[in-house]
């Protein structure tokens, strides 16, 4: 079970852009996050609950 929520925002813990938890209860712990580029392009990431930290 993932730490986070649909709707959380949450970023890498090595930095990056801030994403929205769009699912989970994915295999492996990961969470789908989805996020927007400098260039207003949708992008979409499988990862790890335990590489994201909240960025409330």
């Amino acid at each position: 079970m993932t730490k986070f929520q649909v709707g959380d925002v949450v970023v890498l813990k090595s930095g990056g852009p801030r994403m929205t938890v769009t699912q989970t209860g994915l295999t492996h712990s990961r969470v789908e996050c989805t996020w927007f580029t400098p260039n207003a392009e949708i992008q979409t990431a499988y990862i790890s609950d335990s590489a994201l930290v909240d960025n409330k």
